[in-house]
């Protein structure tokens, strides 16, 4: 069990990743002023919508408990909440409960395969510039194939107790990145009336896919919260996850405003590559970061590698030598993830095709329709006025949603709104960056 500090503290560190040092070219496909709201409002949307996800599991644990069942909410996964709304609401989404939970597996494990490939580009990336420091000139491809060997060889780590110490010196690592990076980037600014302060349509279903990408956090925050000595601290004004958002949003806004009001167009893919290439500390930061992100590699191959693995287990063991297996099929994620890697080296426009289908489906998409087909149950028996907003919770939660038909309006309309804004983002960002892709060829 961990404490409310130490579950903050993770989830922190899950929330700032590589993808940061990719804010200052989605500000470039959104525009200054633009840019700079959306991304926040972004965040704050994401924060909404995984709230929507912990209340859900709220209220199936307060459902245990008014029938006395046995509350099994430590090693239920997000497929399995989902299910289960599913399977309580009306017929139509019956029918669909038994594709909801394969659905969404499928999605996880394309979104952390997706992610693997982003950390492969970024270490070619990086270390390809790192290496020109030092007067050795190898191409993307090589530099990716050369340091897929310690890639994998941590990808072979099973237990992810053993990546504990290494990773909490690779977070240390990637915060002093950032604050060394925001020093770089804070002097010499360009002046305003150089840039546009709202980007061109076609490039604009970019800038929301990387900002939706940058705050995803769906896929670890159910299982920090499953591990906290008190759940409910989670949530709530000042939860876990407000608290968390609270810390992350102003930094991402600031990395990404000042990367692309330092270096205009000419803002690379990752700010790491703008940075000075004659400054022996900026080629050091470059190794360490990509040390830290090799790391990050293994853990989000774990996702896919829960899902998958007993699958396979079921259908083809039992094995004989059932942990070489294993090793044989991790190694074998790895090499599917070079593959495509080494196919679209465009870091990106990988991040944007990522957002764009599975953050804007798994975090914008399926909560509020969670909510929407709960919110069709008898509401005197249940708490539904907590999946309100803060201020609207505050205000009505002492009501009962019957007798506030204004608040389930609200409920209904806010809903609504962001399924249809996921399905724009999912639509323009997955044509826009098939087309980019393309293009970059």
């Amino acid at each position: 069990m961990t404490t409310y500090l130490q579950t903050l503290t993770h989830f922190v560190k899950g929330l700032i990743g590589a993808g940061i040092f990719s804010m200052g070219i989605a500000f470039k496909n959104g525009g200054l002023l633009f840019a700079t709201i959306f991304t926040a409002v972004m965040g704050l949307l994401v924060l909404h919508c995984v709230t929507l996800v912990v209340r859900i599991i709220e209220y199936q644990e307060w459902q245990r408990e008014q029938s006395k069942k046995q509350i099994t909410s430590i090693n239920r996964t997000y497929a399995d909440i989902a299910a289960e709304v599913f399977e309580d609401g009306p017929p139509l989404a019956k029918f669909l409960a038994k594709y909801i939970k394969p659905f969404i597996n499928i999605l996880m494990c394309f979104m952390n395969l997706g992610f693997c490939c982003v950390y492969i580009v970024f270490i070619g990336n990086n270390m390809q510039k790192a290496l020109e420091f030092f007067d050795i000139e190898v191409s993307l491809n090589v530099v990716m194939l050369i340091f897929i060997i310690p890639i994998w060889l941590s990808s072979l780590i099973t237990n992810l107790k053993w990546l504990a110490p290494v990773s909490t010196v690779a977070n240390a690592i990637l915060f002093t990145a950032i604050g060394i990076t925001l020093y770089y980037i804070s002097v010499d600014l360009q002046d305003f009336k150089s840039f546009s302060f709202i980007a061109s349509i076609d490039t604009i279903p970019l800038f929301l896919s990387v900002a939706l990408y940058s705050f995803d956090c769906m896929s670890f925050a159910l299982p920090l919260r499953n591990e906290m000595d008190n759940p409910r601290k989670f949530i709530g004004l000042f939860g876990v996850m407000n608290i968390g958002f609270l810390i992350v949003i102003p930094m991402v806004v600031t990395l990404g405003f000042l990367a692309y009001l330092k270096y205009g167009d000419q803002i690379e893919a990752t700010v790491l590559l703008n940075l000075p290439e004659n400054d022996i500390l900026v080629q050091v930061l470059l190794i360490l970061v990509c040390a830290q992100v090799m790391f990050t590699y293994a853990i989000q191959l774990y996702v896919p590698v829960t899902i998958v693995w007993p699958m396979v287990a079921e259908k083809f063991g039992p094995f004989k030598y059932e942990l070489l297996i294993l090793l044989v099929f991790r190694t074998t994620l790895v090499l599917l993830t070079l593959a495509i890697a080494e196919a679209i080296p465009f870091i990106d426009l990988v991040i944007s095709l990522i957002g764009a289908i599975c953050s804007s489906l798994l975090t914008l998409f399926l909560p509020p329709l969670f909510d929407i087909i709960m919110s069709q149950k008898k509401t005197e028996q249940n708490p539904l006025t907590l999946f309100l907003p803060p201020l609207f919770d505050i205000i009505m939660s002492q009501k009962k949603t019957e007798q506030n038909p204004l608040g389930k309006m609200f409920i209904l309309v806010k809903n609504v709104l962001i399924v249809a804004f996921a399905v724009v983002i999912f639509a323009t960002g997955v044509f826009t960056s098939i087309r980019d892709i393309i293009n970059s060829f």
